[in-house]
């Protein structure tokens, strides 16, 4: 595996987030970091990646927002895929949103959901209920996986789920 330096938050970069923030962007990435250690291991973090240009995923934000207070022993992130290169590198996706999870350290989903509350509800249930085997992801996603693990993940094996967006 190879290191990835850890990303420390600026004293400063504390105060520009409000309390009751629920849904980080790239901007407040290194506090979201610290905040995952201090969450239960197992928790889930679950990241939308939209495009500002895309009016589903205008729509969608405010939704997304709200499920995230519904929901306070699940982190949630917001990358625009196109302001925020430095976290998602090379990854080309096909459609928005597209979400990405994490329990702990491990891939568990990646793929494009309808932008309906209620399908990311019975997709969080679903991974919670019984939680599924850690998927290698497609190198294309590595860059993410990174930032948010600190380290490179496994690449695929043969015999290893990979992630898809299909």
């Amino acid at each position: 595996m190879t290191a990835v330096s850890p990303m420390r938050a600026p004293a400063h970069l504390s105060t520009l987030l409000p309390q009751n923030t629920t849904v980080y962007l790239a901007q407040h990435w290194p506090l979201l970091r610290q905040r995952r250690q201090a969450f239960d291991e197992n928790a889930l973090l679950v990241i939308c990646l939209c495009a500002e240009w895309c009016a589903v995923c205008r729509d969608f934000k405010p939704e997304y927002s709200a499920l995230a207070q519904q929901h306070p022993k699940t982190l949630f992130a917001y990358i625009d895929i196109e302001d925020d290169e430095a976290l998602i590198g090379a990854l080309e996706l096909d459609d928005f949103p597209t979400l990405v999870v994490f329990r702990g350290d491990a891939l568990v989903h990646f793929g494009i959901v309808k932008a309906k509350r209620s399908n990311i509800v019975q997709l969080l249930q679903k991974l919670n209920a019984s939680p599924p085997q850690p998927l290698s992801p497609p190198p294309t996603l590595q860059t993410l996986c990174a930032a948010v693990t600190g380290h490179q993940i496994a690449a695929p094996t043969p015999d290893s789920r990979t992630a898809s967006t299909r």
